[in-house]
């Protein structure tokens, strides 16, 4: 999988990173057909993770007074969601058991988070340009008194 399209967002940037190595390592332990319990502890932190970036970005895009941030956050839930009933399927299958749901599975979780940064992550980088305006996280300032 190509490297998600950058945002020139410094910290967003850097956690489109971290998500998508985690859905990477949880197709890999599907692929690998790993115990059930490693690849939903990659689906897990992959929630995890997914949550507080989305939170980070809900924050900022109310800050900024982006005009499509309740729709994003909209799609942020239905990623959410879907990594659920992911899981979900998952553990009731038993990953063994799973037979033709794994493929379909392993692409979608994959593919669904570069998906939403080349889409909607993009839309909102393209509007911080045309404003000409970005969050000091965005631009990699960090704040007085910090490391």
């Amino acid at each position: 999988m190509t490297p998600p399209p950058s945002t020139e967002h410094v910290l967003m940037d850097s956690e489109h990173r971290a998500l998508l190595d985690w859905a990477r390592e949880g197709a890999r332990r599907l692929q690998d057909a790993k115990p059930v319990d490693e690849t939903l502890y990659a689906l897990d932190a992959l929630r995890h993770l997914a949550r507080s970036h989305f939170e980070h970005e809900r924050v900022e895009m109310r800050a900024m007074g982006y005009p499509d941030w309740f729709v994003h956050a909209q799609e942020h839930e239905d990623l959410l969601a879907e990594l659920s009933r992911l899981r979900h399927d998952i553990f009731r299958l038993n990953a063994g058991a799973a037979g033709g749901f794994l493929d379909p599975a392993r692409e979608k979780l994959a593919g669904w988070m570069h998906s939403h940064i080349s889409d909607h992550d993009q839309r909102y980088a393209n509007w911080l340009r045309q404003r000409g305006s970005a969050p000091a996280a965005a631009r990699g300032e960090r704040r007085a008194g910090t490391a």
